[in-house]
């Protein structure tokens, strides 16, 4: 496999979780700031919620991610709205069992987030092996644990 392309899918168990984040943050400036200010803090917070959760959850916004294409060592996004580019992906990378998190340095400074919600499980499976090595399976490799593996 030298070429894979992952679609993105929203993530509503993540949207709901990122909004309860930010009304608890909402909540605790509007108890800790007096006033007005405190209001205003408060609903500051809610909105930035409610626009990470937009653009970078439910992939709503035209600049967010929608497909994520690795070709060798090339990597390619895909916004909702506009063309696909090339980008740099930094060597620091966050991999875990349900989240990757890949920093993006060229052409532009960004976070590409992608939960184990927005992909199948071998498409996700197969995301974590390339952020965890830098590369693909070979062609006809497959995806599976190694019987020694197993019974470790």
């Amino acid at each position: 496999m030298t070429e894979m392309q992952f679609r993105l899918g929203a993530s509503p168990a993540l949207a709901v979780l990122l909004l309860c984040v930010h009304a608890a943050a909402a909540g605790s400036a509007w108890i800790s700031v007096p006033g007005v200010p405190g209001a205003a803090l408060a609903i500051a917070l809610l909105a930035l919620g409610l626009a990470a959760a937009h653009s970078r959850v439910l992939h709503l916004a035209g600049s967010s991610v929608r497909t994520l294409r690795v070709e060798g060592e090339r990597v390619f996004l895909e916004p909702v709205r506009g063309a696909e580019m090339p980008v740099e992906i930094a060597e620091r990378r966050y991999v875990g069992a349900l989240l990757v998190v890949l920093f993006v340095t060229h052409p532009a400074r960004r976070t590409v987030l992608v939960t184990r919600d927005m992909l199948d499980a071998r498409s996700f499976r197969a995301l974590r092996l390339w952020a965890l090595w830098g590369r693909l399976p070979a062609a006809g490799q497959s995806l599976a644990v190694a019987p020694g593996q197993l019974s470790a």
